[in-house]
Order: C-alpha cells, then sequence, then structure tokens
C-alpha cells in the first residue's frame, strides 16, 4: 500500500461530507476488516469527534467512510483506526477548512 504523503482536503465552513479511506492488498489477498473507527482532532491535538467508521466491499477492495463537520475555520488531521487481525492501521488526513 503506498501514498505519496499525507492526503489533503478542502472544506468550506458548515459544510458536512464523508471521508473516505479505500483499502487495498497490494498482493490480491482476501482480508476482512473487523473494526474501522475514526477521529478529528484539531492541529494542535484538541480532540473535536469521534466514531465509528462505514466499512463497504467494492470488488475485492475495502472503503472506510467517516462523516465529519469541523466546527470552525482552521486545519484539522482526521485519523482513521482499522482493524485487519491480527494486526491494526492508522492513515490520516489533513482537512483545511476556510
Amino acid at each position: 500500500m503506498g501514498c505519496c504523503g499525507i492526503p489533503k482536503l478542502d472544506f468550506i465552513l458548515g459544510e458536512r461530507k464523508y471521508v473516505t479511506a479505500v483499502i487495498k492488498s497490494c498482493i490480491d489477498q482476501t482480508f476482512t476488516i473487523t473494526e474501522a473507527k475514526y477521529e478529528l482532532q484539531s492541529a494542535t491535538g484538541e480532540h473535536i469527534a469521534d466514531g465509528n467508521c462505514d466499512v463497504v466491499n467494492r470488488n475485492g477492495t475495502k472503503e472506510i467512510s467517516a462523516l465529519i463537520e469541523p466546527p470552525a475555520m482552521g486545519t484539522y488531521i482526521l485519523y482513521f483506526t482499522y482493524t485487519i487481525p491480527p494486526e491494526i492501521y492508522k492513515r490520516r488526513v489533513t482537512i483545511y477548512v476556510d
């Protein structure tokens, strides 16, 4: 699984949108996500929101989604934490709100 840096998204204040991470096996191995959660933090690490993610199976890949609504202008970090037993993975997305 590769990525070019941390993904970044732009929001306009007042928007409520789904943010989705696509999870795929690099070796086309079948896998199951047993748990997926999210946490939204301010750029200073203040807890804003958290909850369970929606998990969808799409043609051999999995998508985990969180519906978020940042409360004010600024920069936020959205953390996805998901379990593919016995391992636990994390992804982060930077959210800019203006």
